[in-house]
């Protein structure tokens, strides 16, 4: 444990600013299309996945937690470091920084599709390229509290949007939740599936817990964050089931944005144009600590500064945006990511938190056999 370096206490956080962290990065770009995909797998009883989901979630974040508590100031990689030793955790910790990186790149493809449906048609990919890149490159400069910054002004700067939903009730049919517990098991189970992959984000506890000041709070404020992202996304899919036929509810690509069409105000024309413009405040703290945890990777497992890995990592976004020309590429990369984050999310902290048990238990007999 020795050869790991303590962090400075200047550089470290409040641990309740770990409840805006973890919900403004699950709240991202699937809060636009997941009525849709769970309507699909599970009609009017969608909401009931949405729940199942969430459950899910508190019981993954739980076993992160009690992961990296064992390890106080260690993260993902050096975690890796402990258990696997030096060769197999450059390869796994190799991954991780794929996997970073390839968030990203999901979440960008996503906010550009947005762009190109509700504002600009021809858009460029570069130019929405150029924005976010130089604004996330700024934040993360500034270091992990200007990160964790950037969370808590995008918590206040959007929530507001929640509120204003509710003018959509106007034009809801009650008849839309009607019958209930329809869906059948498996149909329950491919929702919560597909519901999994809009609540990723709190995965970055692996990086952030070693920077919260008080590490016995810092679980409870990150289950309070989860447990906020579960009730937006659930309003949500209420607002949505009520406010949408079903016909119409499978055919919206992106539903929750069309709901803020309905939204009228005397002094502003085309509301869901300003929610688009909006919304990159909502996928800006994804943007900054994913790039953030990916440098610092980079940083441990390269002879480079995190400077260099944050420009690697910009690099790499740019060269491969330019391969997805069509909706048909996006979607098949979103299709495919959504997968591997499901198992490396939700599968993979089971198998982590079991290793970590049996390696310490081995440890301890064969200090007690030196001894």
């Amino acid at each position: 444990m020795n050869e790991f370096k303590t962090i400075p206490k200047h550089l470290m956080f409040p641990s309740s600013l770990l409840f805006f962290v973890i919900t403004t990065l699950q709240v991202g770009v699937g809060i636009t299309n997941f009525p849709r995909i769970l309507f699909i797998d599970t009609g009017q009883d969608s909401w009931i996945s949405v729940i199942l989901a969430g459950l899910l979630t508190h019981i993954t974040l739980f076993i992160i937690v009690r992961i990296l508590s064992r390890y106080d100031q260690q993260d993902l990689y050096d975690i890796h470091k402990i258990l696997f030793g030096k060769k197999i955790s450059v390869i796994v910790n190799g991954c991780i920084i794929v996997y970073l990186i390839s968030s990203a790149l999901s979440i960008l493809l996503g906010y550009f599709e947005i762009i190109r449906a509700f504002l600009f048609e021809d858009a460029p990919m570069w130019l929405v390229i150029t924005v976010m890149i130089t604004l996330t490159i700024y934040a993360v400069f500034g270091g992990i509290r200007v990160i964790v910054g950037v969370a808590f002004v995008s918590f206040l700067l959007t929530t507001w949007l929640l509120p204003v939903m509710v003018q959509s009730i106007e034009y809801f049919d009650y008849l839309h939740f009607f019958p209930v517990l329809e869906a059948n098991p498996k149909e329950l189970a491919l929702g919560t599936y597909h519901m999994t992959f809009a609540l990723t984000g709190f995965e970055i506890l692996y990086f952030f817990y070693p920077y919260a000041q008080d590490k016995r709070k810092a679980g409870i404020y990150a289950q309070l964050g989860a447990l906020c992202t579960n009730l937006i996304y659930l309003y949500v899919m209420v607002l949505n089931l009520g406010f949408y036929s079903n016909q119409q509810l499978e055919k919206t690509l992106w539903p929750s944005l069309s709901l803020f069409k309905v939204i009228r105000f005397p002094f502003l024309e085309q509301f869901e144009v300003l929610i688009v413009s909006l919304f990159m405040l909502v996928i800006l703290p994804n943007f900054t600590t994913l790039f953030w945890s990916a440098s610092k990777g980079m940083k441990k497992l390269l002879p480079v500064r995190q400077k260099t890995g944050i420009f690697i990592c910009a690099f790499t976004i740019i060269i491969a945006a330019f391969f997805f020309n069509t909706s048909v590429q996006i979607n098949s990369y979103t299709t495919w990511f959504s997968k591997i984050a499901f198992y490396f999310i939700y599968i993979y902290p089971l198998f982590l938190f079991l290793f970590s048990i049996v390696f310490e238990k081995i440890r301890n007999k064969k200090k007690v056999t030196v001894t």
